[in-house]
């Protein structure tokens, strides 16, 4: 797993259940504020953790975008 600025590499929902918004948009080639936007008008599926911090469920994001692993 790579955590690079720019890494766009697909997650194995398996070793990461979630991800942040900002990693789903970087994967989608989205700006910061757009992957926000996406997750806030809900095109983005994403779970509360806290009152401050959403995540991005990997599976079912995966699975809206029909993007595989390798």
């Amino acid at each position: 797993m790579s955590t690079g600025r720019r890494d766009r590499s697909l997650p194995d929902p398996i070793q990461e259940p979630t991800i942040s918004v900002v990693r789903a948009g970087r994967i989608l080639g989205m700006s910061k504020n757009a992957a926000y936007a996406a997750a806030r008008d809900g095109r983005f599926p994403t779970v509360w953790i806290s009152p401050h911090r959403r995540v991005v469920p990997t599976a079912v994001f995966l699975e809206r975008y029909r993007l595989r692993r390798g």
